[in-house]
């Protein structure tokens, strides 16, 4: 993404929006077309579009003409503003002019409405959006594999998937346009809040045939996006695994494998199960796994051997015992683990993992999981956490954690301890997740951060010490870091930590200064410090924050912007409660302060 002068644009083209005294950049002597590009938010019956994405690869764009769908008189400029006389749903077209007369078009629907929606908020109760709605689980169908976890139905079995939408002035509304009938996704409504299964799609067990999936997301500003994808119903890519089980065991649903050594073999290269997706039920005790002696009996998931798709049963949480075994991923694209429950991380080596994505990770997504009793390992300097996403041999894009809990992870005592660990990711999003008993050198740790990174709405106040989030910002990045957003997260560690960084934003200033739009909003972080450093090319947005500590001063003001001021206080205060939540002279900022989300 190009950056612009406006740093609230973003140009998804990868095309530079520099202007060209000549209009023939490649010398062919034909002038290429401009490339049309436009966002849209609406509030009631009034839309705001914003054409900044918009670009001439060989000159510059003299024109926008808006057709706003409704037989109006159509608007003009860059940006522009339109009222519809009713609600509806309308197409707008915009149509940009270059310097040699050559004109590109594009179109989108925007739905307006003379009432607010159930899910729309208060001005002032939302923050707009700094980054724009980035679709990142699950991906279409021309960039996903056939065997992909949310590409495939079974018979028995409900299917379940999150999606996962990055970006976007939260919290997000969730609807079906197309799916089979009797689905269900969950969503937020200013009356009863988040449903249970906010954001997830449940749709009942299907047979054979080819399912076509829409569910359009919606923010608070009346942007929206779709994820659309398709699933096929076919049994014979599933593996059952129950340990439970007494009959004759064959994989499928109704006679299961019995154990995960039936599924993997021992060999990191037995082809048996290429491609399966991997079901465990919750069985009659822990699976406890063991991989391949040939490699210091860790299992290796490997594209030409293995399986991209390990889920929980819907409503089962099998048990990983991984004292004696890691899991490694080795160049494995659509990762997804679903459900599973991961315990007593292997001590016998110098870094302990859970599971350790190497090389090349595209797509992996990580969703309803618990990882539970995690120490370092013997020396424990080099990246040890639960989930470590490495390798500097490429960018990995699309990376989602939602709704995950690490419980009992005492990684603190060492240099490089983390709950998650990631080098080289874009498009990344953390939403949902919770943390207890817990301390961490570094927390949620985007050590080699890159661009569009979300931090959302995770919960870290229940017994928990050390770093809770952690931006790099330093030379493990492999590319300039920009547009990386922390907001709606609640975070709470002992005051007396004072040296410790509840969140540190900055470990280097490895890019000297380059760096450009980092957002820190909504948040409560209560305990240790605040820690913002090494501005960009402009400030740190902050907005809305409640920041509580005794450390203030590490809370640099002097490289922030603030639109909505945010709440700071000593640790002496009497307006929060332990978790941080708004009481006493606090209260009435409850809804526009702080991590709550409230109408």
């Amino acid at each position: 993404m190009a950056k612009n002068a406006n740093p609230k644009t973003w140009n998804f083209t990868g095309i530079s929006r520099a202007t060209y005294a000549s209009n023939d950049l490649d010398g062919s002597g034909v002038n290429i077309d401009p490339i049309a590009s436009f966002t849209t938010s609406a509030n009631l019956l009034v839309v705001d579009v914003d054409a900044s994405a918009s670009t001439d690869p060989d000159g510059t764009i003299v024109s926008y003409d808006w057709d706003w769908g409704d037989a109006t008189a159509n608007g003009s400029g860059v940006t522009a503003q339109h009222t519809y006389a009713s609600a509806g749903t309308y197409t707008i077209t915009l149509t940009v002019t270059d310097n040699g007369s050559a004109t590109n078009q594009t179109t989108k629907q925007v739905t307006v409405s003379a009432t607010a929606p159930s899910h729309q908020l208060p001005l002032g109760n939302f923050e707009p959006a700094k980054m724009p709605l980035n679709l990142i689980y699950p991906r279409p169908d021309t960039e996903t594999q056939t065997h992909a976890r949310h590409r495939l139905m079974h018979s028995q079995m409900i299917y379940e998937i999150p999606i996962g939408i990055q970006g976007g002035a939260w919290p997000l509304h969730y609807e079906i346009i197309t799916a089979p009938s009797g689905s269900a996704i969950g969503t937020y409504n200013t009356t009863t809040g988040f449903d249970a299964d906010y954001g997830v799609l449940t749709v009942p067990a299907q047979g054979s045939g080819t399912y076509n999936i829409t569910v359009r997301v919606t923010d608070q500003e009346g942007s929206s996006i779709d994820a659309i994808w398709s699933a096929e119903g076919d049994d014979s890519k599933f593996t059952f695994i129950d340990s439970a089980f007494a009959g004759t065991s064959t994989g499928t649903h109704d006679n299961p494998l019995k154990s995960t050594d039936d599924w993997y073999l021992g060999d990191n290269s037995d082809t048996t199960y290429l491609n399966q997706v991997v079901v465990l039920k919750q069985g009659s005790g822990n699976y406890v796994i063991t991989g391949d002696p040939a490699s210091n009996n860790n299992m290796v998931l490997d594209p030409t051997a293995k399986t991209p798709s390990l889920i929980a049963y819907p409503g089962d949480t099998p048990v990983f015992d991984c004292s004696g075994c890691k899991i490694n991923t080795n160049n494995l694209a659509d990762l997804t683990v679903f459900g599973i429950k991961f315990t007593g991380a292997r001590q016998d080596v110098n870094n302990a993992h859970f599971i350790w994505c190497k090389n090349q990770t595209d797509r992996f997504t990580f969703w309803g999981c618990e990882f539970d009793n995690f120490s370092k390992g013997l020396v424990g300097t080099d990246n040890n956490c639960p989930v470590f996403v490495s390798a500097r041999n490429g960018i990995k894009r699309y990376g989602y954690f939602a709704d995950n809990t690490w419980n009992n992870i005492q990684n603190g005592d060492s240099s490089n301890g983390s709950y998650c660990d990631f080098y080289d990711v874009s498009d990344l999003l953390i939403e949902r997740n919770t943390v207890s008993n817990s301390e961490s050198t570094y927390g949620f740790w985007f050590k080699g951060t890159t661009a569009f990174v979300t931090v959302r709405a995770n919960t870290c106040i229940d017994n928990n010490d050390g770093r809770q989030i952690t931006f790099g910002y330093g030379n493990e990045s492999a590319l300039l870091p920009h547009d990386n957003e922390a907001c709606w997260n609640q975070c709470v560690i002992p005051f007396a930590d004072t040296g410790q960084d509840i969140i540190l934003w900055a470990m280097s200033n490895g890019w000297g200064g380059q760096t450009y739009n980092s957002y820190m909003y909504r948040n409560t972080f209560v305990g240790g410090r605040a820690n913002n450093r090494f501005p960009g090319v402009e400030n740190y947005e902050t907005d809305g924050n409640v920041i509580v500590n005794d450390s203030l001063s590490n809370w640099d003001t002097t490289i922030q912007t603030t639109v909505n001021a945010n709440l700071t206080a000593t640790s002496s205060t009497t307006d929060i409660d332990a978790n941080g939540d708004l009481i006493n002279g606090w209260a009435p900022n409850e809804g526009t302060h702080g991590y709550k989300v409230a109408a």
